[in-house]
């Protein structure tokens, strides 16, 4: 199996991507800058999304830890945790694989 094509293709892509942004970016810099209220509210939109969104998922993540410290019980909590752990194992199982290919390709590339 030959895995020389991955960086190349990673590069690619990653050139892709940050092609699109910074055309998208422009644009929104030049629609930004026509008037000064505009300026404004953009920077308070870009600097305040990321924020709502961390406190969203710290809280989430706080609420599961106070849970787990506290021992709550909770239809989520004990109900679906079969469910849960059905879903769990496909997934992991599909990591490992990937992760089991990807060391195989590491071990050919070095050879």
């Amino acid at each position: 199996m030959d895995c020389s094509h991955l960086p190349v293709l990673f590069a690619a892509g990653m050139a892709l991507v940050d092609a699109t942004d910074n055309t998208l970016m422009l644009g929104a810099y030049e629609w930004a800058f026509v008037k000064p209220v505009r300026k404004f509210y953009y920077n308070l939109t870009i600097t305040s999304a990321p924020v709502v969104v961390a406190l969203i998922i710290g809280g989430i993540e706080m609420l599961g830890l106070a849970g787990e410290h506290f021992h709550l019980q909770s239809k989520i909590r004990t109900g679906d945790q079969q469910q849960l752990r059905r879903a769990r194992v496909p997934r992991r199982g599909c990591f490992y694989l990937e992760l089991d290919r990807l060391r195989r390709c590491l071990q050919v590339a070095a050879v």
